[in-house]
């Protein structure tokens, strides 16, 4: 149970995540009432978070996959999963990482030459612009 750093009261915890993986931690005591919010900027243990390694998403997606939930190997908070048509997207919302770029950034990587798009030179307007075709 977390406590109110003053009077050692019990504190009511709301947490709201926001559009782009941030979150809001509401904070009030229910003894003296006191009130604070809280987001990943104001973490104490932000200046450790780090990106995932290939190695650490693996390990995520076979124990996320077998338990449901797992621990964050960067801030130890419970690992997210959510399960989606053709593919599943780890978040941690402590510190912000996930899979979901890793998986759609594959296929680009693995993409050849011969798929790329033809640069060519097209007069548009009185002058040479580079136009994709």
């Amino acid at each position: 149970m977390v406590r109110c750093p003053d009077d050692n009261g019990p504190l009511k915890l709301k947490l709201h995540t926001l559009r782009g993986g941030d979150y809001e931690l509401h904070a009030e005591c229910r003894v003296c009432g006191k009130r604070n919010e809280f987001r990943r900027g104001d973490d104490p243990q932000r200046r450790r978070f780090r990106r995932w390694t290939a190695e650490e998403i693996q390990r995520l997606e076979c124990s996320t996959g077998e338990l449901g939930a797992s621990p964050c190997p960067v801030c130890n908070a419970f690992v997210q999963r959510h399960p989606m048509p053709g593919l599943t997207i780890l978040r941690c919302i402590r510190c912000g990482n996930s899979d979901q770029w890793r998986q759609f950034g594959s296929p680009i990587v693995c993409a050849r030459a011969a798929d790329a798009p033809i640069i060519q030179s097209r007069p548009l307007s009185g002058g040479n612009y580079l136009c994709l075709t």
